[in-house]
């Protein structure tokens, strides 16, 4: 996807958010997303993540990453968002190159930006370790260093 198509979707993605003001018409003929207006659906690379998930009783995708989704489809008149699950951010990454998603959803990664364009971030997420009561391990500087695995079975 080149570059001015991605900061158009990006444009668009924030203008779906609520308290936005822009018209749908002039979105729709935006010459950015054409080819999403002509086509009538949306097609959304995503990866099991706090972004995405599937409701296990339904099957039926939900998170953060569905709704915006949902919303920017909504406001710009596409009928249908199509969602394309992988299992990994690299394999997301490829189809979004590829041509075979119109955007895709992960955190923005230095090393990802030279595959791909991202816009600003719409989440902002905190991770930290769980670690043991008698841990010697205090704060997540001390986990980050040589010999220290971050994970144990």
């Amino acid at each position: 996807m080149n570059r001015l198509k991605m900061l158009g979707i990006a444009g668009i993605v924030f203008a779906a958010l609520p308290g936005s003001a822009l018209s749908q018409t002039a979105e729709r003929s935006d010459p950015r997303i054409a080819d999403l207006a002509q086509a009538a659906k949306l097609r959304i690379g995503v990866f099991p993540s706090f972004q995405y998930s599937k409701d296990p009783a339904t099957g039926q995708p939900r998170g953060l990453a569905i709704e915006i989704a949902n919303a920017l489809s909504s406001r710009i008149a596409l009928s249908e968002v199509v969602t394309v699950e992988y299992p990994t951010p690299p394999q997301v990454i490829a189809c979004v190159t590829t041509g075979g998603c119109d955007v895709g959803f992960m955190l923005i990664d230095p090393s990802r930006a030279a595959e791909v364009d991202f816009m600003p971030a719409f989440v902002r997420s905190d991770f930290t370790y769980l670690v043991p009561a008698n841990s010697p391990i205090r704060s997540a500087v001390e986990v980050d260093r040589p010999g220290m695995p971050a994970c144990r079975p």
